[in-house]
């Protein structure tokens, strides 16, 4: 199967490497997409899909993921992943890239996501209680309505950003946390960036070891 590698392009020039998109629109448009996103792409950036109806699966690392009214999907850079729009689901993505995301860790020290972790248990679909769903889709609203302002002010969308996954992160079930620090959590960043960038290349975990600074 030839899966292609989709790069972040932003639909218009923004300082902040972040969108937030209407999951609609992306149905509307697919058939004029350099490929149609419900079939199997890899991604170079991340992807926070927000479900606010409809249901379906999305395909992620080779696996369907049930998805309901209130679901989060978390997709992580370099992974494979294809939308399910048979149901026409109503909703939001967030696309952000690397760069975006380091920006928030440095501004916030907020210890983000790795893609290695959302894969985790529970898995990459999550669906928040009421009281925490309530309150996640009003910061994704402002977070919407900040970066699309035609000069939006990128460290209210950083905060809002790091909020959105802070108050996620803390609804999702016990044994699907991560206990890692923060370091931790940037050594594990930088290992998939180097995996990603270098894996054709060389296998040898003595060469990872060397770029992180740690013995293996």
């Amino acid at each position: 199967m030839d899966i292609p590698l989709i790069t972040y392009r932003p639909r218009e020039p923004r300082e902040q490497n972040l969108e937030v998109i209407d999951l609609q629109q992306i149905n509307r448009d697919r058939h004029r997409m350099s490929h149609d996103p419900t079939q199997p792409h890899r991604l170079d950036f991340h992807l926070l899909v927000y479900v606010e109806a409809g249901r379906g699966e999305h395909f992620i690392d080779f696996a369907r993921h049930p998805f309901g009214p209130g679901s989060f999907i978390f997709v992580g850079r370099s992974q494979v992943n294809a939308f399910d729009f048979s149901n026409d689901p109503r909703g939001r993505a967030v696309v952000f890239t690397d760069g975006f995301a380091d920006e928030t860790q440095v501004n916030t020290r907020a210890a983000l996501f790795s893609p290695m972790q959302i894969a985790a248990n529970p898995g990459p679909v999550f669906r928040p209680d009421d009281d925490l769903l309530e309150r996640a889709c009003s910061v994704l609203a402002e977070l919407e309505h900040e970066a699309s302002r035609q000069a939006p002010d990128s460290m209210i969308v950083i905060l809002l950003f790091a909020a959105l996954l802070r108050m996620l992160d803390r609804g999702r079930p016990v044994e699907g946390r991560s206990d890692i620090s923060l370091d931790q959590r940037e050594d594990l960043s930088r290992f998939i960036e180097l995996l990603h960038d270098h894996h054709a290349s060389t296998r040898d975990a003595s060469y990872y070891a060397d770029q992180l600074s740690m013995t293996y």
